[in-house]
Parts: C-alpha cells; sequence; structure tokens
C-alpha cells in the first residue's frame, strides 16, 4: 500500500508492506520518480515489532527503499 501527502513545498510518501517477506520498492521513471533521492524519516519492521525515527540520520534513499516485513517506510522529498 501506499500513500501520498503532498504541501506547497513538501512531499511524503508512506509505503506499507503486508506481506510477511521484506520488499524492495524502485522508484523508476514511471513510478514515482520525483521521491529519487528522499529523505528516509522513519521505518518500522512489524514482525520483529521494531521501529526507529531515521529523521536526525539524514539517510536518502537512490532508486529503492526496502521496506521490511509486516513493517512502513516514511520519506520526505522537498
Amino acid at each position: 500500500m501506499v500513500f501520498e501527502r503532498v504541501s506547497a513545498d513538501e512531499r511524503y510518501m508512506v509505503l506499507i508492506n503486508r506481506s510477511l517477506e521484506g520488499r524492495n520498492y524502485r522508484f523508476h521513471e514511471a513510478w514515482f520518480p520525483q521521491y529519487r533521492g528522499a529523505r528516509l524519516i522513519f521505518w518500522s519492521d512489524g514482525r520483529q515489532a521494531t521501529w526507529k525515527d531515521t529523521t536526525s540520520d539524514n539517510q536518502n534513499i537512490d532508486d529503492s527503499v526496502f521496506v521490511p516485513p509486516v513493517g512502513l517506510v516514511l520519506l520526505r522529498q522537498r
């Protein structure tokens, strides 16, 4: 599942993986290319019951992001 929230100066995307295996999601020309280089600001692994605020890590994704099993990631693009 994917949700996007857009304001005048920021874009947020939430990717939710409902499966029991981790998934890698690629941001190519046909699927949200504006999120290439987005900042990873939160992730959760539901299978291991762990989550982490990564806002201060300054971690940017390249052209893909890994979403843990039964987990989610939150991306921010300016």
